[in-house]
């Protein structure tokens, strides 16, 4: 039976280029995941924040909405950011 180089050469072809767009959309999605886990870390600080000022606007009898409202927004930008990547997650899994 004669070997078909041909066949051989294109199926390792193939399994090449199969290894190389995962390998690829693993390091994609890897890079997605650290931008989420970074915008996460950048809510909690921003809730930390929030805490704080509120706290300090209380002993102080002193309530200022407006620096309140601008962390609120900051937040809530980061979670629209988060939902972005993840469902750009979710379209390289497919």
């Amino acid at each position: 039976m004669p070997i078909d180089l041909n066949k051989i050469k294109t199926t390792m072809q193939n399994g090449a280029d199969t290894v190389a767009k995962k390998s690829q959309e693993l390091v994609e999605m890897s890079s997605i995941k650290l931008q989420i886990s970074s915008s996460e870390k950048k809510i909690e600080e921003l809730y930390n924040k929030i805490g704080e000022k509120y706290y300090k606007q209380y002993k102080n009898e002193k309530y200022n909405n407006d620096d309140l409202k601008k962390l609120c927004k900051e937040i809530n930008e980061l979670n629209e950011d988060i939902k972005y990547l993840k469902n750009k997650i979710e379209k390289l899994k497919r």
